[in-house]
Formats: structure tokens, sequence, C-alpha cells
């Protein structure tokens, strides 16, 4: 459901001019087949020449949507976040939290951003804050942020500890 209420809003943020704005749900099947075949083309259509793969547009964003699903995607998306240099805003529903890992060690308000949707205005506020905000994170600085923890979310091996 936050997706379809992040959906809404963006598109009626887009249709009042807001350009900057990136959000795309894909969900007809046909298209869906033809990101899967073609993701160069469909991306470059939609974000412009400079975006080739889904790792050209993080890169590009300094804010990228975690919205709910399952767990596992969840992870993913907020560390492929993090890996890019891109402030992640984490988004919680109507019907879901979002448990983060290691929430006691880790101070996430530092380098994320935290919302809660439950209804398209909700949706609407986020999407203009982020729009609003200027530059959100020196790079640099994120990046001395994400040094400081990334050992909590990396394999180890002969340290004796099983990861």
């Amino acid at each position: 459901e936050t997706r379809r209420l992040i959906h809404r809003a963006a598109v009626k943020l887009q249709g009042a001019g807001f350009t900057d704005l990136a959000v795309r749900f894909v969900v007809e099947d046909e298209a869906r087949a033809k990101l899967a075949k073609e993701p160069a083309s469909v991306l470059r259509a939609w974000f412009g020449d400079d975006v080739r793969s889904f790792d050209d547009l993080l890169l590009k964003s300094h804010f990228c949507l975690v919205l709910p699903g399952d767990v596992s995607d969840l992870a993913m998306r907020f560390f492929h976040a993090l890996s890019a240099g891109c402030v992640p805003v984490i988004v919680g529903g109507p019907s879901t939290t979002v448990p983060l890992p290691f929430a006691e060690f880790v101070n996430y308000s530092r380098f994320a951003r935290f919302a809660h949707v439950g209804d398209v205005s909700d949706a609407e506020q986020l999407l203009n804050s982020l729009q609003v905000e200027a530059d959100p994170a020196d790079p640099g600085h994120l990046q001395e942020l994400l040094s400081e923890i990334s050992g909590l979310f990396m394999r180890h091996e002969e340290c004796g500890v099983v990861s």
C-alpha cells in the first residue's frame, strides 16, 4: 500500500512541475518485461541519456527511497543506497514498521531519513520535503559516517567470530 501512496503522490507532483523527481513504479507486465529485456534503453528513456543502469540512477540521486517489502529486499535496497552514497529514506506504511539491524549500536538518523506514510497527503509531504532539501549531505561526510559502521555489515573471515 505504501508504494501505491508514493506513486500517486509522485504522479501528482510531477504533473505540478517537479521535474527532478525520479520516482518510477513498473506495474504493467509489458513494461516489466521490457525493463528486464532492455534495461539500458528503458532507463535512458525514463531518466536521461546518462542513466543506463540502476546503479547509475542511484549514483545520480541524493535520496533513495527504501520502501516496505520483503525484509531481504529491504536490506538490499538500504545497503545498495548506502553503497552508492545516496541518503536512504526508510519509509514505513500504514501497517508497516521497518526494523533495522544493530539499532542498539548504530545511530541511523545520522545518515538516513525516516518517514511514515499513512495516506497520499503524507506521501506528498515526504516527496516535497526531499525535493526542496538542498544538498542533503556532504558526500565525504556520508562516506565518513559509513566507514564507522561498515564492519557491522561485512563478512569477517579468520577473525575467530562466526559471520
